[in-house]
């Protein structure tokens, strides 16, 4: 007897699928099976590569944020666009990729960073900027919580926008960096700023200070923080030790900020009203502008000039 040969076994085959096309193809055309697995594999990809499904945020994050493979290649394009356009010095499209980039995948704290930091490299961020980066540094410490490269990070953007909730909130952050100097002079800040905690401010003030007892920043701070503390006399003496002309602009603002509490103190008025015509209030937080205003007020009438 002769035995069944391959021609046999897939004449056999064929006729046992004769109603079922598609698998006679699958099974004895090579090109159709290496395009009907070509095609399959396209709609796993569309399937995973279309609708929403990756989460993003933590465990236990709310609100949940999930985003689809597009939404990630289309993150890291415009991320990639946004350097490129820093690097060229077009600030603006760079400004809108990071934007662009944050909307696509709203819960990467790397994409968070970089539109933040390109915010602090403008020169007097506009409006348009202003809304977006306060709404991101909020968000940013609520994905990566007591982090503090972003506690610093949202400090100086809260800084640079004079942002008091902002920077409370930062603040509150590197409160909890023990041991960190910066974290702990951004938290001293924020005190100042808001007239907040006297006693705690002047004992963190005295400790940077004795870390840093050469800084300018640090002895204007502990001044501003005992001035808080009504204690006029030495907040004096290390104000005389201060030589204005050698500050920055934002140091010599705090340092006249401070001359001016210190002589609205002393009852000397017409110094007073000297030292508040040199306070930029475009270096204020609001909570300083409306404290200023309302010391100000409070001052008699400027000695007519002889």
């Amino acid at each position: 007897m002769n035995e069944p040969g391959n021609n046999d076994f897939k004449l056999d085959l064929a006729n046992r699928f004769v109603y079922f096309p598609l698998v006679r193809l699958l099974i004895f055309s090579f090109w159709f099976r290496l395009i009907f697995a070509g095609f399959f594999l396209f709609l796993v990809f569309l399937a995973l590569f279309l609708p929403r499904i990756w989460r993003t945020t933590p465990p236990g994050f709310l609100p949940v944020i999930r985003i689809s493979g597009l939404d990630m290649a289309q993150a890291w394009s415009l991320r990639r666009s946004a350097l490129r356009s820093m690097k060229a010095g077009d600030l603006d499209q760079a400004a809108y990729a990071w934007q662009a980039a944050v909307a696509r995948n709203p819960a990467n704290p790397e994409l968070v960073r970089g539109a933040l930091r390109h915010v602090l490299q403008l020169e007097g961020p506009g409006p348009k900027h202003q809304g977006p980066a306060i709404r991101q540094s909020f968000w940013l410490l609520r994905l990566t919580g007591t982090n503090a490269a972003d506690a610093e990070l949202v400090f100086g953007a809260a800084y640079q926008l004079k942002e008091s909730d902002l920077m409370a909130k930062a603040a509150a952050a590197c409160r909890l960096q023990p041991g960190n100097v910066a974290c702990a002079n951004n938290y001293t800040a924020a005190l100042l700023v808001n007239r907040d905690r006297p006693d705690e401010a002047v004992s963190l003030t005295l400790q940077i200070l004795n870390q840093l007892p050469d800084s300018n920043a640090a002895k204007i701070n502990h001044a501003l923080a005992l001035l808080l503390n009504l204690r006029t006399g030495e907040a004096e003496s290390i104000l005389k030790s201060i030589v204005p002309e050698k500050l920055s602009g934002e140091e010599a603002n705090s340092f006249y900020l401070g001359l001016f509490e210190l002589s609205a103190n002393q009852q000397q008025y017409d110094r007073a009203w000297e030292v508040s015509d040199r306070i930029a209030a475009n270096h204020l937080f609001p909570t300083q502008v409306k404290w200023l205003e309302e010391m100000r007020q409070r001052l008699p009438r400027r000695t007519a000039a002889k």
